[in-house]
């Protein structure tokens, strides 16, 4: 490892940030629902069956309400992502990968500041500008492309699938140290989210701390400089002009798209898998809470039986996987775990461990990551590798922009059996056409290409 310093620093940005976001991510759905007002009278939080709100005590009402507002707030954010995240890509490749994770800590400070002033605000319109202005700044946040290309330009070739599994392992542990942490902010009962989004924007802002240890800009890695013609491989050239810099930022990432073959085909993949996986997500604590009856905590601490599954896949892939058959085959298995979480999830009405179940095959399903991250540095000229993970990101932003609203508008909190799984069905059916994508992708490009498998 040519700078162990520099990469035990970016980890440990990764897991801070990681920290953050898991909590974030746990806090939205229930402020969002403590925000719902109605002419029923609230029950006390401590009650069976509290509807999270002071302001209604209907829980389906309440339920209805806040899904279908977190997933028209989880699109405007998404969409936002899909404008910034190659411009910030570009920004990365051509004025280094740390100026872009500051500037994105930076923004989501603002955002979780904006929904801290959301959460005090007492007349709703003012509140309503904060959170779709907090999401806005949210989707212009854009870190894993950069956290990716850094950690790939900071080791050797035969390096780089062990330190993504690294970059993996630290969005688990995470999840060990987030889960308590979640379990407490909702067993709590808050009804004021104030003080949780004013701290959330403290750690978030402290996690940048690290970086200080890494050079401001990444040179391209020894192994990179060199592309498949044999030609030494330049960074891009600086723009004579302001104006010719924004130029070349907007249309860098499409002269990439047309430029590679695999990398389109790619993306169509996974924006149908994301396109899947992620409607269930987006819905899948208010279909516990609805159609299981389980309290709002308890989901959260499900989420634990990811991790010992996380790390055995990831182990896996690490040992025999990617030495032996390669990231396309870790990348199928990947996929093959998602489609058994999402399979799994068609049982939950009658059986509700299933749940469980669909969140272990989840945890192996993480392989993906590095498989995708080493799969692009494969097959994308080291100085474009920002841009490329960025794409990546537009596309997994699409399908969420996508999912989230379709997904929330399938769910019916009230219904029960069958009824209850449609989104799960339609999740099941999009993860059949990704896989498809991907086998006739890697096949293909097996046959023509000696390092893809």
């Amino acid at each position: 490892m040519r700078n162990p310093l520099a990469v035990s620093a970016v980890l440990a940005f990764v897991f801070f940030v990681a920290c953050v976001d898991h909590v974030q991510h746990a806090a939205a759905l229930p402020f969002l629902r403590s925000l719902v007002a109605c002419d029923t009278p609230p029950t006390p939080p401590e009650a069976v069956g509290w509807s999270g709100s002071p302001k209604c005590g209907k829980l389906d009402l309440v339920v209805r309400d806040a899904q279908r507002r977190d997933g028209s707030l989880l699109s405007i954010l998404l969409l936002v992502h899909l404008v910034a995240a190659p411009l910030m890509g570009a920004l990365a490749d051509r004025r280094g990968q740390r100026l872009v994770l500051l500037l994105s800590v930076a923004l989501h400070v603002a955002a979780d500041l904006l929904m801290a002033l959301a959460a005090v605000i007492g007349a709703p319109i003012w509140s309503n500008v904060a959170i779709y202005s907090s999401y806005v700044l949210l989707g212009s946040v854009s870190k894993s492309p950069s956290i990716t290309s850094l950690l790939g330009s900071l080791v050797a070739e035969e390096e780089r699938s062990r330190v993504f599994t690294l970059n993996s392992l630290m969005h688990a542990a995470s999840v060990v140290v987030a889960l308590p942490l979640n379990w407490l902010l909702l067993h709590a009962h808050i009804t004021d989210y104030s003080s949780v989004w004013l701290a959330l924007a403290v750690a978030i802002g402290l996690s940048a701390l690290p970086l200080a240890a890494v050079a401001s800009r990444q040179p391209p890695a020894a192994d990179d400089a060199v592309g498949e013609s044999g030609k030494l491989l330049a960074p891009p050239p600086p723009a004579t002009s302001w104006l010719a810099e924004v130029r070349d930022l907007a249309l860098g990432p499409l002269a990439l798209v047309r430029k590679s073959g695999f990398l389109r085909a790619f993306c169509i993949g996974l924006f149908f898998f994301i396109l899947g996986i992620g409607g269930s997500l987006v819905i899948l604590s208010s279909f516990c809470i609805a159609i299981l009856g389980w309290p709002q905590e308890r989901l959260q601490m499900l989420f634990i039986i990811m991790v010992p599954f996380a790390l055995g896949a990831l182990a896996f892939g690490n040992y025999v996987l990617f030495p032996r058959v390669g990231a396309g085959a870790a990348w199928l298995f990947a996929v093959a775990c998602a489609f058994a979480s999402q399979a799994a999830l068609l049982a939950a009405p009658w059986w509700p461990p299933a749940v469980g179940v669909s969140l272990a095959f989840l945890g192996m399903a993480c392989l993906g990551f590095p498989a995708a991250n080493t799969l692009i540095f494969e097959k994308v000229e080291g100085s474009e590798v920002t841009q490329a993970m960025a794409l990546l990101s537009v596309a997994a932003s699409l399908a969420f922009a996508v999912a989230a609203p379709a997904a929330s508008a399938l769910f019916d909190p009230s219904a029960r059996g069958a009824a209850a799984i449609t989104p799960f069905l339609a999740g099941l059916a999009l993860i059949v056409v990704a896989a498809a994508v991907f086998v006739r992708l890697l096949e293909l490009w097996r046959r023509s290409g000696p390092t893809l498998c």
